[in-house]
């Protein structure tokens, strides 16, 4: 089989531009765009972009990127009120072998306009992208990949810091989802947040249902059921890759929530 004419395993980078629209009619439908669940992430330098979504008109002012879909009933153009030009770094991805999946969190999580700040770690892969696509015809493909996946993480990483001061709870969360794994308990956690954990752990339960306890125990028991069901490692290693501090702790965790014994 030539291996040239199979599907690509990883995400392709098709291009990444500085632009600067003078033209105040720029705007743009994505519904008829092609192909299809072509995703572009689009951050401002200057000016002001708008985006139209089922959420509304949201602002796209510097130091803000925006996510689209060619496909999707969103439209995007240039705010004249702003009487600026509107200069803009862009990438244009084929989101496949995981990007998609990652951008459609972040989208549920954050929406579809985000923070990328000048001198944070999104922006300068998005500049690194620009840059390799403005001094060269050809690119390794792989290389550009792993710099896409790695847009998508930091853009995430950008997000969930942001959310510290304005939403400690969506923090909180956000935080146990990311590192649930290390052996921390929720007071070390949010011993430098500026509530109460007492005050905190309402409010989380209010919102998710359960007490950040109980929902960092799930998330640890849900990953240890996985690992422990596919019977991939030893006990001792399942506890360590899950946030437990020993695997007698996650034995009696395991049969409490489960009703069965660890691996039956």
């Amino acid at each position: 089989m030539d291996p040239s004419a199979s599907t690509p395993a990883f995400a392709t980078v098709h291009h990444a531009e500085y632009e600067c629209i003078r033209r105040m009619s720029y705007c743009w439908a994505n519904a008829g765009r092609a192909p299809a669940g072509t995703l572009v992430i689009q951050r401002t330098l200057r000016g002001e972009g708008i985006l139209e979504d089922a959420e509304g008109t949201h602002p796209v002012p510097p130091d803000r990127a925006m996510i689209f879909v060619y496909g999707e009933a969103t439209t995007y153009r240039i705010n004249t009120a702003i009487g600026q030009p509107y200069e803009i770094h862009y990438t244009v991805l084929d989101p496949r072998g995981g990007i998609g999946e990652l951008t459609a969190r972040l989208r549920q999580d954050f929406g579809n306009v985000l923070s990328m700040q000048a001198h944070g770690e999104a922006a300068g892969i998005l500049e690194t992208l620009v840059g390799q696509f403005s001094e060269s015809r050809t690119h390794d493909s792989l290389n550009l990949a792993e710099r896409a996946y790695r847009l998508l993480i930091a853009l995430y990483r950008e997000q969930v810091l942001g959310t510290v001061g304005r939403d400690p709870v969506a923090y909180l969360r956000h935080t146990l989802h990311s590192q649930f794994r290390t052996p921390r308990n929720i007071k070390e956690w949010t011993h430098s947040m500026a509530m109460s954990r007492e005050h905190l752990s309402r409010l989380f339960r209010k919102r998710y249902g359960e007490p950040p306890a109980a929902y960092l125990r799930r998330l640890r028991l849900d990953q240890a059921h996985i690992l422990a069901r596919n019977r991939i490692m030893p006990a001792s290693d399942i506890a360590r890759a899950c946030g437990f501090t020993n695997p007698q702790t996650l034995r009696r965790a395991y049969r409490q929530h489960y009703g069965k014994p660890l691996g039956d």
